[in-house]
């Protein structure tokens, strides 16, 4: 899949849901990149989150931690991800938009 119509799906993903979030915003920080649209308003909306999470692990390396840890990460990334989603949902239907 092309990085255009990857950007898409998976903002289109985090608006339904169906991706965890850190994830999410973490690939369309670095598709910014493939798509030559590092000083975009709304790629640069997921630049700003994954720096703001990059003291959180992924899903993928979440799997190595211990349960209280992971308990106590999960909450504090609902938290931020709860304060954050409007954000997050406007910049993904601007992407959307732009690259549709």
């Amino acid at each position: 899949m092309n990085a255009r119509k990857q950007a898409i799906t998976v903002a289109k993903d985090l608006l339904r849901g169906s991706i965890d979030p850190i994830d999410g915003c973490r690939q369309l920080a670095e598709l910014r990149l493939e798509l030559n649209m590092s000083n975009d308003s709304s790629f640069l909306v997921f630049a700003a989150i994954d720096s703001d999470t990059d003291k959180w692990p992924s899903t993928t390396i979440q799997q190595h931690y211990a349960k209280n840890a992971i308990t106590k990460i999960n909450a504090e990334i609902k938290e931020y991800f709860k304060q954050s989603k409007p954000e997050i949902q406007e910049a993904c239907h601007e992407i959307i938009d732009k690259l549709s």
